[in-house]
């Protein structure tokens, strides 16, 4: 019985040798294989849209964002639901806010700020003709709804392309393109 031992105790080691090396060998295999395929995808290049646009939206109970691209910079639009007071903030290519505008929603809306009025906020892309000495509206107007009235307004960007060109900050108010009534009837107050 000893001898037996002996005798099978080198060979169960011996098959789990090379079984290991089997193994071993089938990964060094599967990693050339891998690479090799992964070398020639990277000399494949990536083709994107020369322009990429995103546009976002988001608001809780007493404020609200949207995103739009103004020109080539990106613009943020707030919108305070217990003032009224909207606001675009541009972030030039620089990382920095080179640009502030504002206007006043209660005011352009007539809504009473004892209200409560309840607001939706959404960008829009448009393309306007180009004004005398760099001015022109920015790329995205801003349509913003009071749902209890029924009651909106679209507004644009005064923006100047020479100033976002040399990084000169700018600022004033948005300009109210449009103003109406979404809804006939009116609501009382609940």
């Amino acid at each position: 019985m000893s001898t037996w031992r002996k005798i099978r105790r080198p060979g169960i080691w011996l098959s789990g040798l090379g079984t290991g090396l089997l193994v071993g060998i089938g990964m060094m295999i599967g990693a050339v294989g891998v690479t090799r395929h992964s070398a020639s995808d990277a000399e494949v290049p990536l083709h994107l849209p020369a322009q990429l646009q995103a546009t976002a939206t988001n608001s809780a109970s007493t404020f609200a964002i949207a995103t739009g691209k103004i020109s080539d910079s990106e613009g943020i639009f707030f919108l305070d639901f217990l003032t009224g007071d909207l606001q675009c903030a541009v972030l030039y290519k620089n990382g920095l806010w080179g640009a502030k505008f504002v206007a006043n929603v209660f005011q352009d809306l007539e809504i009473q700020a004892t209200k409560k009025p309840h607001f939706l906020i959404v960008t829009g892309e448009n393309e306007f003709a180009r004004g005398a000495g760099g001015g022109q509206p920015g790329g995205s107007v801003v349509y913003v709804v009071d749902s209890t009235t029924g009651s909106f307004a679209v507004y644009a960007v005064p923006w100047n392309r020479q100033a976002e060109a040399t990084l000169t900050p700018q600022g004033g108010n948005l300009i109210v393109l449009q103003k109406g009534r979404a809804r006939n009837l009116q609501i009382r107050d609940q």
